[in-house]
């Protein structure tokens, strides 16, 4: 188990803070998403800096990855001023399947590929 969260602690915090964040936004109105999307790709992305450090990362592909995800919720909380609807647990799906995807094939080879 604590192999298993060793690999994917960050992975599974940012589908977490993901679909908590648009949660968020379904009661939020036009400001408070934009102030909180600012929030959240913030502290993502020190927590990115954070794992990188670690080598949390398989390679550089996977860190680009995971940094859509941080870019696609600044985007959204740019772009689009209220958010109503479930349809982003699609776009969670699509990011954990290709992501994780991604990330389960890199550990499982027995040198991960280079960046």
């Amino acid at each position: 188990m604590l192999r298993f969260w060793h690999h994917w602690n960050y992975s599974l915090v940012l589908l977490a803070a993901y679909i908590g964040t648009f949660h968020f936004w379904l009661v939020s109105d036009g400001g408070t998403v934009l102030v909180s999307g600012l929030l959240s790709a913030l502290v993502l992305g020190i927590l990115s800096l954070f794992a990188a450090v670690q080598g949390y990362f398989v390679n550089r592909v996977d860190f680009i990855a995971h940094s859509v995800v941080i870019v696609d919720i600044l985007l959204e909380a740019t772009i689009i001023p209220a958010h109503s609807g479930l349809t982003f647990y699609l776009c969670a799906i699509g990011f954990a399947v290709v992501i994780g995807g991604y990330r389960f094939w890199c550990l499982r080879q027995p040198f991960p590929p280079a960046p």
